[in-house]
C-alpha cells in the first residue's frame, strides 16, 4: 500500500488506500500555519487518522505522519505543531504516538501544543523510520505472496 500525496504551497494531505478492500486505510493532513509569519515556515497538521479500528496500532499512522513530515520538510517547513484530543481518539494514547515520532509538548494542559522541528537528530529518526517501514511493508508483501502460493 503506497502512500498517495497531494500536495501545494499552503496544503499536503497523504492518504494510503487498501486496495483490497477499495477504501482509505488512513489519512493526514497539514497547512501551512495561518498564525504564524511565512517566513517561520511553520506547519499545522489538522489530522492524522487510520480509518479502521482493526488497522490501527499495525504502524500505519506512523508511516502516514512521516511521510507527511517528509512532504513538510520538502516544502522547506522547519517546524509542525499538532494539538492531540480530536476525532474521538484517547488523548493519551495521541500524546505518546506524536512524541514517538519527535514531537515535543509545548505550553501546559490544556492549550498544550506539540512541536516537532526539523534538526539533524529528527532528521535521522525519520530516515530510519522510514527505512523501517519498507523492510516491514515488504516482509508482508513477501509473506502474502508466500501463502497465495
Amino acid at each position: 500500500m503506497t502512500p498517495h500525496i497531494t500536495s501545494n504551497p499552503d496544503n499536503i494531505t497523504v492518504m494510503v488506500l487498501n486496495e483490497e478492500k477499495s477504501q482509505s486505510l488512513g489519512t493526514a493532513s497539514a497547512n501551512v500555519h495561518p498564525l504564524k509569519a511565512a517566513a517561520d515556515k511553520c506547519w499545522w497538521v489538522s489530522r492524522v487518522l487510520v480509518t479502521s479500528d482493526e488497522d490501527r496500532g499495525k504502524g500505519w499512522g506512523g508511516m502516514i505522519l512521516d511521510t507527511l513530515i517528509v512532504e513538510i520538510t520538502k516544502q522547506g517547513g522547519k517546524s509542525i505543531i499538532v494539538t492531540p484530543g480530536g476525532y474521538g481518539a484517547d488523548p493519551k494514547k495521541q500524546k505518546r504516538f506524536y512524541e514517538q515520532h519527535d514531537f515535543v509538548q509545548t505550553g501546559v494542559e490544556p492549550t498544550a501544543h506539540w512541536l516537532w522541528t526539523r534538526n539533524e537528530e529528527t532528521a535521522r529518526n525519520l530516515a530510519v523510520r522510514a527505512a523501517g517501514y519498507l523492510v516491514q511493508r515488504s516482509d508482508e508483501a513477501q509473506a502474502a505472496q508466500d501463502q497465495a502460493v
